[in-house]
C-alpha cells in the first residue's frame, strides 16, 4: 500500500464530465456549460441565468422550477490537449472540447435526466485514469490527468 505522502504528492488534476449546450428559449439563444453529476438527485439552472432567459419559473413549495429546451454544441477534439490523450481520443466529438480549461457551470444535469443523456461506449486511456463516456451531448471525459 502507499503511504500517503506519496499519494499526496502525485499531482493530477481532476477532469469532470462537462457539456456545451445551447438554451434555445424561443427568440433567444444562450451558449452553456454545464456539468453531468449522476449523484445530483435533480437538475440545477444558475438563478442568473433562468432570469436573463426570462425562463417562467413556478414556485414547488421552497423549490423554484423551470423548463428550457437543451441543444447540444459538438466540435472536433480540440489541439491544446496533452499529446496522449489528443491521439487516444481524437476520433470522438466531445460534449466539451475545452473540457481541460477550467471556467463556470451554469447548469447541473442531475439523476432526473442522467439515463436519457448516457449511450453505449466507454473508452478508457491508456493510463486508466481517464474514460470517455458516450451520451446524446457527444463524448464526456471524466477522471484525472497528471499534470
Amino acid at each position: 500500500m502507499p503511504r500517503l505522502s506519496t499519494v499526496l504528492a502525485h499531482t493530477s488534476t481532476a477532469i469532470l464530465p462537462t457539456a456545451n449546450l445551447r438554451f434555445d428559449v424561443g427568440s433567444k439563444k444562450f451558449d452553456v456549460r454545464v456539468m453531468v453529476d449522476a449523484c445530483s438527485g435533480v437538475s440545477r439552472i444558475d438563478n442568473s441565468l433562468a432570469e436573463a432567459m426570462n425562463l417562467p419559473i413556478l414556485g414547488v413549495g421552497s423549490e423554484r422550477v423551470c423548463k428550457a429546451s437543451l441543444i447540444p454544441i459538438n466540435a472536433e477534439t480540440p489541439r491544446e490537449l496533452p499529446d496522449t490523450v489528443r491521439t487516444q481520443f481524437a476520433n470522438i466529438v466531445l460534449a466539451d472540447p475545452n473540457f481541460y480549461r477550467p471556467t463556470g457551470i451554469s447548469v447541473v444535469l442531475g439523476a432526473d435526466v442522467y439515463p436519457n443523456l448516457i449511450q453505449p461506449g466507454l473508452l478508457p486511456s491508456s493510463s486508466g485514469r481517464l474514460v470517455a463516456q458516450n451520451t446524446v451531448l457527444g463524448w464526456m471525459l471524466s477522471g484525472t490527468c497528471a499534470q
